[in-house]
């Protein structure tokens, strides 16, 4: 999973083809214009330059300054999302973060629409970018249920309980917790947290089903 998150996100590059565009923008108005070319000659290797698609669009509206940088990431990000091309979303949003390592908006965004879209191996890699950021009843949340779908049971218990320390009135956060005690033999704990998550949501079927087939191991045990 690791080297699969480093392959599509080129290992932490903050760069992407649109920053390779603006660059090759900014080198072409340089070195076409006054004093690489006679005083008021027009700008020919502008002229030439070759407008292919939305992503040359959005350098030119860059170098233009009519739109900012950040800004720019985040349309072509949205705009990849929108296709279902996730990897390059993630490389428009990863540019954004590693632009701004203390703000995590960008990597909670990403994280979030990434794990909406069931692309949890991206998600994961902004949730860890996050986590390492600023630990949050978010990132908590989500690594614990990433670590309880793998099976990850001692880890899933570390995050889910700090998750539940920061909030204890999440019906999702305290599905999975029951879940991790259930597969820690605990089921005893595992009946009371799946009861206060359908305190929270009673007609949530999935909790239902789980709490029916703990209450039958419970009765079995009696």
């Amino acid at each position: 999973n690791n080297n699969l998150q480093d392959t599509l996100l080129a290992a932490d590059s903050p760069v992407t083809r649109l920053d390779s565009v603006i660059a090759s923008m900014r080198l072409a108005a340089l070195t076409g214009s006054y004093p690489f070319v006679p005083k008021g000659e027009p700008n020919q290797k502008l002229k030439k330059f070759k407008y292919n698609n939305w992503v040359d669009s959005m350098a030119i509206e860059v170098v233009n300054l009519r739109i900012l940088w950040a800004s720019a990431h985040s349309k072509l990000a949205e705009r990849y999302y929108s296709i279902g091309d996730y990897k390059n979303f993630s490389r428009e949003m990863n540019a954004i973060v590693e632009d701004r390592p203390v703000n995590t908006t960008a990597s909670e965004y990403a994280a979030n629409k990434l794990i909406d879209a069931g692309q949890i191996i991206l998600g994961e890699y902004f949730l860890k970018k996050l986590h390492r950021q600023k630990p949050s009843f978010f990132s908590y949340k989500w690594l614990g249920q990433i670590a309880l779908e793998r099976k990850n049971i001692d880890k899933a218990f570390s995050y889910l309980g700090e998750a539940v320390k920061i909030n204890n009135n999440d019906a999702q956060l305290l599905y999975n917790l029951a879940g991790a005690y259930y597969f820690k033999g605990d089921y005893g704990n595992a009946l009371k947290t799946v009861e206060k998550s359908l305190s929270i949501e009673p007609k949530n079927a999935r909790t239902l089903n789980f709490y029916n087939q703990l209450k039958a191991v419970e009765s079995g045990k009696q």
